[in-house]
This record gives C-alpha cells, structure tokens and sequence, in this order.
C-alpha cells in the first residue's frame, strides 16, 4: 500500500443551534466521535444544547485556511456539507466535566453526499486496517 493512499481524512464540524441561536465555530468545540447512517455522535461543549433542539451541522474538510467567524450561509463554503438534525440523546462526560456527548438525527440533508462522506471514513478505516495486519 502506497503511503500517499493513506493521506489525512478529516473534517471539521460547525454546530448552529437553530432553537436557542448559539453556534459552535471553534474547530476545538464539536469533536467527532461516531458517524452513523442517518445521523451522527459528537462532543461539545456543556449547555449548547438540550434534547429536541432542532441543528444544523456543517462538515468541512481540511485543510481549510479561511478563519470563520459566524456560521456559513448555506452553499457558501465550497465542499461543505451541510445537515439538519434534531438532538436524541445527551450524556454527560464523566472524564471531561465540561463537555457532553450528543447524539443527533438527521432531518433534512442530501442522503447520497452523506454516504459519500461516510464510505470515505470506512474506506481509509479498512486500509488502516490492512495496513495494521501487514505489520
């Protein structure tokens, strides 16, 4: 396996709570923690949300070099991807007291780029993965 197959997936989140009007902008407040097939588990920041708040997600690829300061209008940021969920479940982290983890629905969004982002997860998963026996 070539090691530029195996060059750096990632993304970044943005998080606008679309009931209370707060957003997450900071790459360090919504951290990625399961995809799933209509929805998503993240960890953010305590009190940025409650169960059954309605939210839009952004997901970004990087590397991304703009500075954002607000939450993008829809379409303006060039492959973002951008979601609309309403919050399931909410646990408290017992290791990081000031963060929760979130599990989201998703309402509204484009079923086939979601799949698309969630087959490149699983894709570079399963190189790693053949890469790990290899050794």
């Amino acid at each position: 396996m070539k090691f530029e197959k195996m060059s750096d997936l990632r993304h970044f989140v943005l998080l606008r709570n679309d009931s209370s009007g707060t957003f997450l902008i900071s790459r360090q407040d919504v951290q990625l923690v399961e995809l799933k097939k209509e929805g998503v588990v993240i960890i953010v920041p305590k009190n940025s949300c409650v169960v059954s708040h309605n939210v839009t997600l952004c997901f970004i690829k990087l590397p991304f070099k703009e500075a954002i300061k607000q939450f993008p209008l829809p379409g303006k940021i060039k492959g973002g991807l951008e979601i609309m969920g309403r919050i399931k479940i909410i646990t408290p982290n017992e290791d990081a007291a000031e963060t929760i983890t979130v599990e989201i629905d998703y309402t509204q969004y484009d079923v086939q780029n979601w799949e698309t982002l969630v087959e490149s997860y699983i894709s570079k998963q399963t190189n790693f993965n053949k890469l790990k026996v290899k050794l």
